[in-house]
């Protein structure tokens, strides 16, 4: 193989240390291993509280091949720096509310927004109502947490879906190291 100087010979070093660096990352760069896959739901009931951000605790997992989910917090902590896709969503029962006009399914990342997900506004009462999006995170592997929230405007709180089919989840994996 060909001895290469210089700027060149810096850049192909460069190159092959960037690809070592992904082969020999969890997972390989392609995430076999399943780092950060988890999936979670409730099994108790959640209460929507009016005009509040309510966070959507999930206390059961399907499964979390890393055991980066905690079901007492309902907080999903990747400890692998790297990019995230997160899914969420949540089953929303109007119980036949006249002045539920607004619902927001909302992501946070330490306990601050990070992105609204889903939004519904309506100039009249909205029905039951399931409420469902995904977005990239990135996350530093130590600190960072992220959590799911649901904010509705009745002057009630509204009950949410539970169990498995119950229409609320939170779901994640790692699509890239950092």
């Amino acid at each position: 193989m060909p001895t290469f100087t210089g700027e060149t010979g810096a850049r192909i070093r460069d190159l092959e240390a960037r690809l070592a660096a992904v082969e020999t990352a969890p997972g390989g760069g392609a995430n076999p291993s399943g780092d950060g896959l988890f999936s979670a739901f409730p099994n108790t009931l959640i209460w929507a509280q009016p005009n509040v951000v309510t966070f959507l605790r999930m206390d059961t997992e399907q499964y979390d091949l890393s055991n980066w989910f905690d079901t007492v917090t309902g907080r999903f902590r990747p400890q692998l720096a790297g990019y995230y896709r997160l899914t969420a969503s949540v089953f929303v029962q109007s119980q036949m509310s006249t002045d539920l006009t607004y619902l927001a399914l909302l992501m946070f990342k330490n306990g601050s927004l990070d992105k609204s997900l889903h939004q519904l506004n309506t100039q009249g009462p909205l029905g039951d109502n399931l409420l469902s999006g995904s977005l990239i995170v990135k996350a530093n592997g130590t600190t960072d947490y992220f959590q799911p929230g649901v904010r509705q405007n009745s002057a009630v709180e509204k009950q949410t879906g539970y169990g498995s089919t119950g229409g609320n989840h939170f779901q994640g994996e790692l699509i890239a190291p950092s």
